[in-house]
């Protein structure tokens, strides 16, 4: 009696869980592949989502150290700002630290594999000794919507002249 019990109970167990191993396995073969009707090939039912036209703003060094300059000095520098994604970039806003600089950028809208460049302009007159000037460029790169720009380097005051 106690082995037939025994077997009984061992028996229900076998199938109980083969039963949860069949219908989770089905569960999932549902969810993951369904038939073509006209052709009866097996399609994935989920897909990963394409991402197309997205910009990707590209410089290869965003930093620029001047040599020594004399008060009074105009201090210039150009970035190649390249698109590498695959939609236009678009620059929003420039932004800049003080307004002994200037900022100019060719152009607003930068197609995919293209650049254009951005000029910037320091007056040093005035600004003697460490000069760190930033310059924020806004675009519509979603992995980087706020690019900073830096310009940095020593003024040297200028010699007063003997009258």
């Amino acid at each position: 009696m106690k082995i037939k019990f025994l077997f009984l109970c061992l028996s229900c167990m076998f199938l109980f869980f083969l039963n949860i191993n069949c219908s989770s396995s089905d569960s999932v073969m549902r969810e993951d592949i369904t038939k073509d009707i006209n052709n009866n090939i097996e399609l994935p039912t989920t897909t990963t989502p394409v991402v197309v036209n997205v910009p990707k703003l590209f410089v290869s060094a965003s930093g620029f150290t001047f040599p020594d300059v004399e008060e009074g000095a105009i201090v210039t520098h150009v970035w190649e700002i390249k698109n590498i994604g695959t939609g236009d970039l678009i620059i929003n806003d420039v932004e800049l630290s003080c307004g002994c600089t200037s900022a100019i950028i060719d152009n607003k809208v930068i197609a995919p594999n293209s650049f254009t460049e951005l000029k910037a302009v320091f007056d040093t007159k005035g600004k003697p000794g460490m000069s760190s000037l930033f310059i924020m460029v806004h675009s519509n790169d979603p992995s980087a919507p706020a690019r900073q720009f830096t310009m940095m380097g020593k003024v040297v005051p200028k010699k007063a002249t003997d009258n």
